[in-house]
């Protein structure tokens, strides 16, 4: 019995194992972890709010470009980067058909949501 349990584990180890990703350039990638940024960094963005997200989700921004959100919602949204104590960027409530613009002067990744529907996040990747 013990030893058909241990043959059980072992085939749950391998399978799972297997599933973790594949080397890549000598390295084990995890699938979901790569990030994705499509497109050449842009000057400016325009990033509509609809049925509870943000379209596109990722965006690549160079230094000094300027982002608008536009809500084409029927509720409203917010576009907050940092805790609720300590906002980074708070937009505070924006109606359906409104917007909230602002401009990103230093490099980094931006991680952004909506404070009202979690589920609702982005993330902009800003360069030099």
């Amino acid at each position: 019995m013990r030893r058909l349990a241990a043959i059980a584990l072992v085939s749950v180890l391998a399978v799972g194992a297997a599933g973790c990703g594949e080397k890549k350039n000598g390295f084990a990638s995890v699938p979901g972890l790569e990030e994705d940024f499509p497109g050449q960094p842009r000057d400016s963005a325009r990033i509509p709010m609809r049925e509870i997200a943000f379209e596109p989700g990722r965006v690549p921004l160079r230094t000094g470009a300027e982002v608008t959100w536009v809500n084409r919602d029927r509720v409203a949204h917010t576009v907050t980067e940092g805790t609720e104590l300590n906002p980074k960027l708070d937009s505070g409530e924006v109606e359906p058909g409104g917007s909230f613009s602002h401009r990103f002067d230093e490099p980094g990744d931006v991680e952004y949501r909506c404070t009202i529907h979690t589920q609702m996040r982005g993330k902009l990747r800003v360069v030099r």
